[in-house]
């Protein structure tokens, strides 16, 4: 993957997604589509049609995050549409579970979508609602528009993360990694002195990775640590926007000063 362009190796990107398989999905933002890059196996693509955006079932425009559960079902931020299309396993038909297809600021619209975390477990939408300043809960399986609830936050979200327990994470596009216990708008400082973060994820053995786009790292902390300030562990960064991992815990970053996607060994 390489670079920016319309061919099935080349996209555009600020999201990308790991599932159960190891397999890689890209939300390709500027070709308006969502690439697949199987483990084993030829890249493809699993929803949009490239170069044409729209607001139909089977169009997207600008894509901007991108999910998918156990049973393959794809949920796809469709930024530019102010909407979250579901994909049913091969299907390039999506219905609309989160958004009208408007902005707004009432409970079941949102402004601008910045992170999206998926909860298979709980069938829960996590939307990071960053101009709103506030994270929408949404139910993933749609079937009525309306969102179940709101948590309120300070500053502007950029992204959201939930561990086993429910606990709600927010990452502020300025500085600060926020804790919201389940079904509370009260948070507690985890870290801070971020310069622009863009992504973060849960590693499952107890730390916080954060990709910080400004300064091009990778920054490592332990929740067990209160307000800790963590270590970098990769630096030289060309623009890191998204991080994820594998099921044998390599960490892929998405680099969108370079349109690629690098993957390093266990840490």
């Amino acid at each position: 993957m390489d670079g920016p362009g319309s061919e099935l190796l080349q996209f555009c990107s600020r999201g990308m997604f790991i599932d159960i398989h190891d397999d890689l999905y890209i939300a390709d933002t500027c070709n308006h589509r969502v690439m697949k890059y199987p483990l084993y196996g030829w890249p493809s693509i699993v929803a949009g049609t490239t170069g044409i955006n729209g607001s139909s079932s089977t169009l997207l425009n600008r894509p901007s995050k991108v999910s998918v559960d156990y049973n393959q079902n794809i949920y796809v931020g469709d930024a530019g549409n102010y909407r979250v299309q579901r994909f049913p396993r091969g299907s390039k038909e999506g219905t609309t579970v989160a958004g009208t297809g408007v902005p707004g600021f009432a409970s079941n619209t949102m402004f601008w979508m910045n992170g999206m975390y998926l909860d298979a477990k709980q069938n829960l939408l996590y939307l990071a609602d960053g101009n709103n300043q506030r994270v929408v809960v949404w139910r993933s399986t749609g079937g009525f528009n309306n969102s179940l609830y709101v948590i309120t936050v300070r500053g502007s979200p950029e992204d959201v993360n939930v561990d086993e327990e429910g606990n709600v994470f927010v990452l502020d596009f300025f500085d600060t990694l926020f804790k919201y216990p389940p079904g509370s708008n009260v948070s507690t400082d985890i870290s801070s002195d971020f310069q622009i973060p863009r992504a973060m994820k849960l590693d499952g053995r107890g730390n916080f990775l954060v990709a910080q786009q400004m300064n091009g790292v990778i920054k490592m902390f332990s929740l067990a640590d209160a307000n800790a300030t963590g270590d970098i562990i990769l630096s030289h960064l060309d623009d890191p926007v998204d991080i994820a991992f594998d099921s044998s815990y390599n960490l892929y970053v998405l680099e969108s000063g370079r349109n690629w996607v690098k993957r390093f060994d266990k840490l």
